[in-house]
């Protein structure tokens, strides 16, 4: 994540409780924009790899964080796969 604020990245606003994170928009295509949110070991990555030309694509990027995140990053650390025996 410090790549992303060396880079000129912002912070994302505080997500999940404990979590932390950031966002940054790519300079030569401004409706790219990728985010990483940190939570223990939990590690969620969404990159917009092309939005929508006139949108504030990173605030849709925040919003979309602000939709998933809470449900994939429940824990401090990621969910084990279920076995093949548990599949049924």
């Amino acid at each position: 994540m410090d790549e992303y604020l060396k880079d000129g990245g912002k912070l994302l606003p505080e997500i999940v409780p404990g979590g932390y994170g950031a966002y940054m928009v790519d300079s030569d295509k401004t409706s790219r924009v990728g985010a990483i949110l940190v939570k223990g070991q939990g590690r969620l990555l969404v990159e917009l790899v092309q939005g929508i030309q006139g949108r504030d694509n990173a605030a849709d990027m925040v919003a979309f964080m602000r939709l998933i995140a809470p449900r994939l990053l429940v824990g401090d650390s990621p969910s084990p796969r279920p076995s093949q025996k548990e599949k049924g």
